[in-house]
């Protein structure tokens, strides 16, 4: 499982880059040295005009200059890669290779390459598979989109995008017509650069289609949940007066994928549950609800709230998950098949009409 990506992992023909001052004078002096003139060092790599591209734009820090060409001077100097990546002070994808300028979009200035796959990468993943998303086209750019009412989880994705990756900001829309949102909305984005990023570890797929990458599966616990929270966050509800927590998304890969990475944390769901189109998780007994308030939780203020309101209320009696209380009362049956109604709900902790609804489905199924 990888842990890091470097910059050899991105498409290096779509990717411009400008060092530092201190290494970039060093590193297209060291190439000078090998030829002794700007026109033999461009003849080698495919460059046209090198007294001017690379002896005055690239060299003095005027442009950004393209990964492949800097690969290949790498190559001819014994400058390793890891020296180049290391020394990288902005960093931007280029979508339109044959157009003077091309429709780069912004750039990550002071790049943390290599970016490591932490908890912070991954909840960033967990947001774009709630409330976000990856789109675009060949012409203007992938973008990678994040959209939410609530400002605590915008200013949270800034902030994981900027502690993982680098400074960059985002283009924010606030969209405050009262008429479709009950509150502003904040729809946020963020260019190519970062999207070439996401892709390069994980396979986006929009619709239906989309799925729970692997290898988060083998990550340890906490990252895990903190994927898991993201997608709360962002699709989950939490009813502190009926006592569940549920999420729902139309994916049923995606929400069956989840149901599996919540059980690998030791959280029991009731089980996907499909409603008009739509496919649902939900929590709505106390132990599992309690693990879910101590390894996952919320960060969204008012569903955090409600979680915390619903676990001091507490419960009365312990809840079931399907199917369970039916196999408690053919274990006592079969102990003892005079049992009442009456005596079973004593036994179980639970209201007699109850049983006697589960002894009804009993009798049916005989």
């Amino acid at each position: 499982m990888k842990r890091f990506i470097h910059i050899w992992d991105l498409p290096a023909e779509k990717i411009y880059i400008q060092f530092n001052d201190k290494f970039r004078k060093k590193f297209f002096d060291c190439a000078y040295e090998k030829f002794g003139n700007w026109k033999l060092l461009g003849k080698n790599i495919g460059i046209k005009r090198a007294d001017t591209s690379i002896a005055r734009n690239w060299r003095s820090g005027n442009n950004c200059y393209p990964l492949s060409k800097i690969f290949k001077i790498s190559e001819i100097t014994g400058i390793s890669k890891k020296n180049v990546e290391t020394n990288i002070a902005e960093i931007k994808y280029k979508t339109l290779l044959n157009k003077r300028g091309g429709s780069s979009g912004k750039s990550i200035n002071n790049p943390k390459f290599p970016i490591k796959i932490n908890g912070d990468f991954i909840e960033i993943l967990g947001h774009i598979c709630g409330d976000g998303t990856i789109c675009g086209g060949l012409k203007k750019g992938i973008k990678t989109v994040y959209v939410n009412n609530e400002k605590k989880l915008i200013t949270n994705f800034i902030k994981l995008v900027q502690d993982n990756m680098g400074d960059i900001e985002p283009s924010i829309e606030i969209r405050d017509d009262h008429k479709k949102y009950k509150k502003p909305c904040y729809f946020i984005s963020y260019p190519s650069i970062i999207s070439c990023i996401l892709l390069s570890v994980f396979e986006y797929k929009i619709g239906t289609d989309i799925e729970i990458p692997n290898y988060i599966f083998k990550m340890n616990k906490n990252t895990r949940c903190r994927f898991i929270r993201a997608l709360f966050d962002d699709e989950g509800h939490v009813s502190d007066k009926h006592k569940f927590i549920r999420i729902g998304m139309k994916p049923l890969i995606f929400v069956n994928s989840l149901n599996e990475l919540l059980s690998s944390i030791g959280i029991k769901t009731s089980g996907v549950k499909t409603e008009r189109g739509m496919n649902y998780l939900k929590l709505c007994d106390g132990k599992n609800i309690t693990l879910f308030y101590q390894k996952i939780n919320f960060k969204h203020p008012t569903k955090k709230i409600k979680l915390e309101n619903l676990i001091n209320k507490g419960w009365k009696f312990e809840r079931f998950h399907n199917g369970v209380a039916r196999e408690r009362i053919i274990e006592l049956l079969n102990l003892d098949n005079n049992l009442n109604a009456n005596e079973l709900a004593s036994i179980l902790d639970r209201n007699p009409q109850t049983i006697k609804g589960h002894l009804r489905n009993i009798k049916n199924d005989i």
